[in-house]
């Protein structure tokens, strides 16, 4: 919240742990802020998620303009929520994700490291009435050093605190696709 007052933009990186609809719902109660939605092929059940997350202002958006969106949100101060423990088979980079190489987006740390903001990860646990979500300490881009291995470094920091997580609760991690395609 601190960062936020100061008209920082910041870069929210979870996974799908319990529920990861209530960090943005939690987010946009008190902060602007968009997140990376993909579409169902049920347009009308689709519309009705949207409608829900984003009830308390926040703006799902696709994936198809979530560059230049995530850019435009950052650079206003807003945030931009990623849930980005998904299989890429397509990236270049991989990490041994719970022991196993899996490529995985770069997206959160090139969002931050292109626009100088912190990388934060949210994790969440079920709680009895609720959910707790804690927030990791913020990772900063160094821009001094290549974008190359800026991201590399930050991705890195993120999936580390995620494993972490996940570890800690396995049954919450709600994974039904294949996390490791390549």
């Amino acid at each position: 919240e601190e960062l936020y007052k100061k008209g920082v933009g910041i870069v929210f990186f979870c996974g799908h742990q319990s529920n990861w609809e209530a960090l943005f719902l939690d987010g946009t109660r008190r902060m602007k802020g968009v997140a990376i939605g993909k579409s169902i092929k049920n347009k009308r059940l689709y519309q009705w998620v949207v409608s829900i997350r984003e009830k308390n202002g926040g703006t799902i958006i696709s994936q198809h303009n979530a560059l230049k969106e995530s850019l435009r949100a950052l650079r206003k101060g807003a945030f931009v929520g990623i849930v980005g423990d998904q299989g890429m088979p397509s990236s270049p980079h991989s990490f041994p994700f719970l022991g196993r190489m899996a490529r995985t987006s770069t997206a959160p740390s090139l969002l931050a490291y292109k626009t100088g903001s912190p990388l934060i990860v949210a994790t969440t646990r079920r709680i009895p009435g609720g959910y707790r979500i804690r927030y990791s300490e913020p990772l900063w881009p160094d821009t001094t050093k290549s974008t190359e291995s800026e991201v590399v470094r930050l991705m890195d920091a993120a999936l580390t605190l995620l494993q972490e997580s996940i570890k800690k609760s396995p049954g919450e991690w709600l994974w039904q696709h294949n996390r490791w395609k390549q």
